[in-house]
């Protein structure tokens, strides 16, 4: 298994790349040039813990995005994000062992917020294509919406609705088919250019 591993392409340095020649084609040069950075975590995972993979609350899930924001439009802006999702799961194998599964999810994201409808607040709506790195992962999509309070000058509260299919219960120890699974998600948004 180690040999079809190590002839996997670098995935998210693949996106990564990706991205960067797509925002060089399509920012024009008058452009916001805003980047932010967001670090959040499964408020559920969190909190709650998950009776089902015997994972105990506490910070075991973060989710990383790199906001990278068009032009001020009236109401709003787009915006292209690189983001990794990581959480350390587990599973039972076919003999019934639990097993360490860990979750990676490296995703590019597009989106619109509106932050011009009410001063210091963002609403954002986004769909996303990832690859999911867990068994044998797969590829995968997303969508969600995103609420943002300015807190200080370069300092967001981000709250993230995130729904996502999961293919990789297709590879877990149940057989699970992939699904559409939400998730909410809270954290800090910095500001990196303002």
């Amino acid at each position: 298994m180690q040999e079809s591993e190590s002839k996997r392409p670098p995935l998210f340095i693949i996106l990564i790349a990706i991205i960067l020649i797509l925002m060089m084609l399509s920012v024009p040069a008058d452009a916001q040039r805003r980047v932010s950075l967001q670090v959040s975590t499964d408020l559920k995972l969190t909190v709650l813990g998950d009776d089902h993979n015997d994972i105990k609350s506490g910070l075991n899930n973060v989710l990383i995005k790199s906001r990278w924001m068009g032009n001020q439009q009236k109401n709003g802006y787009m915006y292209i994000a690189p983001s990794y999702e990581y959480a350390a799961l587990t599973d039972y194998d076919y003999e019934g062992n639990l097993i360490d599964t860990p979750y990676n999810r490296y995703c590019v994201e597009l989106g619109y917020v509106f932050n011009k409808l009410i001063t210091d607040v963002g609403f954002g709506l986004y769909a996303d294509y990832c690859i999911i790195e867990r068994g044998s992962g797969g590829q995968s999509y997303g969508f969600g919406g995103t609420v943002t309070y300015k807190i200080i000058k370069r300092v967001k509260v981000i709250s993230t609705l995130q729904f996502a299919n999961r293919v990789d219960f297709q590879w877990t120890g149940e057989k699970i088919p992939a699904k559409i699974i939400y998730s909410v998600f809270a954290g800090l948004e910095f500001d990196l250019t303002n």
